[in-house]
């Protein structure tokens, strides 16, 4: 799994994992905690790569959260595109090309 962290607006940092993610946005799992960030705001998100020190920051606006069986899913928009040559880069063309 890849590991998420979100800064809120307020300064609150939420912590969870990376659940899915495209070319334009992603969804994170933060299994039973809460996230208190109201629909449309812009948060810095940064995704840490598994295999080694990689971190990936962007700017995200918050597009949907839902609660499914106890646990805090969020959808997130990015605000550019995925820099090309990190982890997350070569992770979607690796996954382009199974499809």
């Amino acid at each position: 799994m890849v590991r998420a962290e979100i800064d809120g607006p307020d300064g609150t940092l939420y912590s969870g994992q990376l659940w899915d993610i495209s070319r334009s946005g992603a969804a994170i799992s933060f299994g039973r905690k809460t996230f208190e960030v109201p629909k449309e705001s812009e948060v810095q998100l940064r995704l840490r790569s598994r295999h080694g020190p990689e971190i990936v920051a962007m700017l995200s606006s918050v597009r949907w959260m839902d609660v499914d069986y106890g646990a805090t899913f969020v959808g997130l928009r990015f605000s550019s595109a995925i820099q090309s040559g990190t982890f997350l880069d070569a992770f979607l063309q690796a996954n382009a090309e199974i499809l």
